[in-house]
């Protein structure tokens, strides 16, 4: 019983950031970013995202620890809410397998002339793959844009994902 009030409270504290998210974009401010450990915070979005997917989507996970970063934790959960939802809409009709690694990484010289707008240093790289079919070109030039929603299988979320972000994607 103390576990679902945990989770109740959680859920009720995530909602209220969600909102405070979406206001802050309605003024066009900047997101408050707070020191937080992500692998709670995303093991907290894969057990939210769990709930909302077909029993037939295995989820995949391999965390590494992680230092302390500076982040919006909701958007955080945007991000994996979005992502895995996608991945769902990208396996249908067939059960299939979503992937979450996340790793550490050090981004030297030849991996900042890839990555514009990144710094050589430190990163936690945060990686998301299904088994679905993959993105056609179209779809991975405009993969990132904001406001960009996979419609074509009649749903889905755009990443709501900005700078540091990447992908890699197999049609």
């Amino acid at each position: 019983m103390l576990e679902y009030l945990d989770n109740m409270t959680a859920a009720t504290q995530r909602a209220a950031d969600l909102v405070n998210q979406i206001l802050t974009f309605s003024r066009q401010k900047k997101a408050e970013r707070e020191p937080i450990q992500l692998n709670h915070t995303v093991l907290e979005a894969l057990k939210l995202l769990r709930a909302s997917l077909p029993a037939g989507i295995r989820i995949q996970t391999e965390l590494t620890e992680t230092p302390t970063v500076l982040a919006n934790a909701t958007a955080i959960h945007q991000v994996i809410m979005n992502l895995g939802t996608n991945a769902w809409h990208a396996m249908r009709p067939h059960p299939g397998v979503l992937k979450v690694d996340m790793r550490t990484m050090e981004a030297d010289a030849d991996f900042v002339k890839l990555h514009p707008g990144l710094r050589p240093g430190g990163y936690v790289m945060l990686s998301v793959s299904d088994s679905g079919c993959g993105m056609d070109r179209a779809t991975q030039e405009r993969v990132f844009r904001s406001l960009f929603h996979h419609e074509s299988r009649g749903g889905g979320h755009g990443p709501g994902a900005g700078g540091g972000a990447w992908h890699h994607a197999q049609p």
